[in-house]
């Protein structure tokens, strides 16, 4: 999860997906994802910029346990009747955050 205050490093670049296969460390491929095709770049130069990018998101990122108890955090001080809409399509939207929370506390 990318806390509010670090809304600018997900500016670094637009979307994309860095593949690694086997035990690969860094990417191999970069994929950019456009909205009739993609573009897949080889070239070590460019994907050094991607690389770049993906590391300033992680390290400006929440810890998987930081990330839980924000979203528990945010679902506790839901207004109660947003929490438990009757409606079938509406479902809870975080159904397993306690689970979670129970699993990384452990």
């Amino acid at each position: 999860m990318l806390p509010h205050a670090e809304w600018a490093a997900a500016c670094v670049s637009p979307a994309f997906v860095g593949l690694a296969y086997a035990r690969e460390t860094s990417p191999e491929v970069v994929v950019l994802d456009m909205l009739a095709n993609c573009f897949i770049l080889e070239d070590q130069d460019i994907m050094a910029s991607y690389v770049h990018a993906f590391d300033t998101l992680r390290s400006a990122s929440l810890t998987p346990r930081e990330s839980v108890a924000s979203f528990g955090r945010r679902w506790t001080a839901a207004p109660q009747k947003t929490r438990n809409r009757e409606s079938p399509k509406h479902r809870d939207p975080l159904p397993e955050v306690d689970v979670l929370r129970g699993r990384i506390g452990q």
